[in-house]
């Protein structure tokens, strides 16, 4: 294909993340984050304008589209500022740091994430989203750059009283000792602050926008499993059916779409997550494991031929995400107008589509823009397929094949279209969390593709993304593994790795993922308990000893740390890693008690120390039926409390005695219980559990 020749380029075109890649022909002279460009805003004089996004960010598409590739935004740029760009999901450290900045100054953060600050990094101006032109009370971008312009060259004092103001509390606030003891009743506590925030037509939580929060519902079902209180459970099950229903789901393509816009998860917000999807996955398959109930595993199994099919490198990677928009607009890939759909499938079948997935001819949702109707529609099941059914005397199971059939013609008709771009740069720890989540699938489902899938994943990781001297880097694209990993890195890597050995039985991931939070220990944590975000010598980022607690869209790299650390401390009678486990939860109590729904994955650690912990030990001839009896039985069910261990490091712990046939050890308080010879004896163990 012959050369494009672009108008404009600048400095980004040497990087290989696909975010700054799309900003390499801006007029805007951008630099990626280096201290070759803070040294240039210092040796011209000039403040630093730093913007922060993602590549699959619509948002910061249209600020593009606006502002940055416009000559006028851009000559102020050029002109009075150095500026950077950066992709946050290569540098969550300095995005962190940034976001926190922009919450603490407005009340609010989002992507992109604007920042203007001293040539030393210290910030004096946040936000998120500017217009070009102010508007509506707006402020636009123009008049906020020429301002502070102004002021840099007029009244500088302000501003640089400004940067050291914010930078001294976001100082304190990184330093202030958040240990704290915290009510034994916080679990239960917690619940009910659920409990008061459920939606009970539409499930999930509050109203809109509505986020998955997967990590949620994880946690309400370790506490039904602790408590059997059927409302609790009722909350997780509702709340996934309406999503699964919802046009938050794609009910062509699969996947899940980032986050609803309403309540009742119809409208998403289209980009597509590898996070998400790791989490999501894991979310249906403990609610099957509890449940029994084949639209969870169904959904379950749905979102991970998603990830197959259009998230995974040929090496067997994980990409990082889909876009939202096609042709510039958002959402233009995923809707469909009705006649349209009645021409590709025909009368009949279209008849069936429409009915059952909520097409309507003059569309089935408003455009944000204008209020109106789009015309266009989001495929949604309006009506459960048995309801379905049962109304128009079709058994389900020629529904469902109709139904098949059908998605299969438009998800064909579908790629004739022009497809949203995929981010195809690889992320140790997005990669750690699908490695997870695919782990927990194959015991669930007794699948053992999905534990291939993990092993391959896992390979590609261990032969591109880890030092010869055991360390992780984080980012790999275009045959470039670089920058050096983060906390979350080696939280979700060893997290995955867990999960791993407890599907298969191989030692080398027991191995490695101990090896690895000895690392995490070393590396990140904190003397005061709890774990920073980058390494704790770390110069590369302006702010030092940040420690990021929230759950958000997935659980924090504390959080991941924390429970793993419990889960081989208990396997392995680790005292170091339980002590420091425990006293991460310490060391994050004050938050924990002040907003505890936001912390809920470790809210999960702590449900895990105050259970029953218990070590499952399966000994024995790993050719025989029993065997294979007894691991069905072991990884199927719903264990939260409980670690399984396999026959070759039984013997280390114990001194087991090899036996002839299949036998269950249960180890509980440093004690250990008659052995189990039996299914029946195991069925009524596992149902005390």
């Amino acid at each position: 294909m012959p050369e494009v020749l672009h108008r404009f380029t600048n400095e980004l075109a040497n990087e290989k993340s696909p975010y700054l890649l799309q900003h390499a022909h801006n007029p805007v002279q951008w630099k990626a984050w280096n201290e070759v460009a803070f040294e240039t805003a210092r040796r011209e004089d000039k403040p630093v304008f730093l913007s922060i996004g993602y590549s699959t960010c619509h948002w910061c598409h249209v600020m593009e589209n606006e502002s940055f590739e416009d000559l006028g935004v851009a000559h102020i740029l050029n002109e009075h500022y150095i500026s950077i760009k950066l992709d946050r999901e290569e540098r969550p450290d300095i995005d962190a740091v940034y976001m926190e900045v922009c919450q603490a100054m407005t009340g609010h953060g989002g992507w992109p994430l604007t920042i203007i600050m001293m040539p030393d990094k210290k910030p004096f101006f946040s936000g998120t989203y500017f217009p070009k032109n102010s508007t509506h009370g707006r402020a636009g971008l123009v008049d906020i750059l020429e301002k502070i312009a102004g002021l840099w060259n007029t009244d500088r004092r302000k501003l640089i009283e400004s940067s050291e103001y914010v930078y001294s509390t976001l100082q304190q606030n990184t330093h202030h000792d958040m240990f704290a003891e915290f009510s034994p009743e916080i679990l239960n506590d917690t619940v009910e602050k659920f409990r008061q925030i459920y939606d009970t037509t539409y499930g999930g939580f509050r109203q809109s926008p509505k986020f998955p929060s997967p990590h949620q519902l994880c946690f309400l079902l370790r506490m039904y499993h602790s408590t059997r209180d059927e409302s609790v459970l009722e909350m997780v099950t509702t709340t996934l059916t309406k999503m699964r229903m919802g046009g938050i789901f794609d009910h062509i393509g699969l996947g899940f779409h980032r986050y609803s816009t309403d309540e009742r998860w119809f409208l998403p917000h289209f980009e597509k997550m590898l996070y998400d999807q790791a989490w999501l996955a894991i979310a249906y398959t403990e609610a099957y494991q509890v449940t029994q109930s084949p639209l969870f595993k169904q959904t379950a199994e749905d979102i991970l031929t998603y990830v197959e099919e259009s998230l995974t490198s040929p090496e067997g990677a994980f990409y990082s995400a889909e876009d939202a928009d096609s042709e510039g607009v958002e959402g233009k890939y995923y809707v469909w107008k009705y006649d349209e759909l009645i021409a590709i499938l025909g009368e009949e079948d279209g008849l069936i589509f429409t009915e059952v997935y909520g097409i309507e001819k003059a569309g089935n949702f408003r455009d944000e823009a204008t209020g109106t109707l789009s015309s266009e529609n989001i495929p949604y099941l309006k009506i459960p397929l048995q309801e379905y059914a049962l109304n128009h005397s079709m058994e389900i199971e020629y529904l469902e094949s109709k139904l098949k059939s059908i998605r299969s013609t438009l998800s064909k008709e579908r790629t004739k279209r022009i497809h949203p771009i995929v981010d195809d740069k690889i992320l140790t720890d997005w990669n750690g969390m699908m490695i997870a989540a695919l782990a927990k699938a194959a015991c669930a489902f007794q699948e053992p593709k999905y534990l291939l899938r993990a092993e391959k994943a896992w390979n590609f990781l261990s032969s591109k993304m880890l030092t010869s001297d055991g360390e992780l880097l984080h980012r790999y694209r275009d045959n470039d593994a670089s920058i050096t990993g983060f906390l979350d890195d080696y939280a979700a890597i060893a997290f995955g790795l867990f999960e791993m050995y407890q599907a298969g039985g191989k030692r080398e991931y027991l191995d490695i993922s101990t090896k690895l939070s000895e690392r995490l220990l070393a590396k990140f944590e904190d003397e005061k308990g709890g774990f920073h975000q980058v390494e704790k010598h770390s110069e590369d980022t302006p702010f030092t000893g940040q420690k990021i607690i929230y759950d958000g869209a997935y659980p924090s790299g504390n959080s991941m740390a924390i429970l793993t650390l419990l889960k081989l401390g208990t396997l392995l009678q680790r005292k170091d890693f339980t002590e420091s486990a425990i006293r991460a939860i310490y060391s994050s109590g004050t938050i924990l008690t002040k907003y505890s729904t936001g912390l809920t994955w470790l809210l999960s650690s702590v449900h895990y120390v105050q259970s029953k912990r218990s070590e499952l030990i399966l000994c024995g001839d790993s050719s025989t039926s029993l065997w294979e009896e007894f691991t069905s039985m072991i990884q199927t069910a719903f264990l939260p409390s409980l670690v399984r261990l396999y026959q070759e490091d039984a013997q280390e712990l114990i001194q087991l005695t090899r036996p002839t046939s299949s036998i269950v050890m249960i180890c509980e308080d440093y004690s250990c219980k008659l052995p189990i010879t039996s299914s029946g004896e195991l069925t009524s163990y596992l149902q005390m559990k």
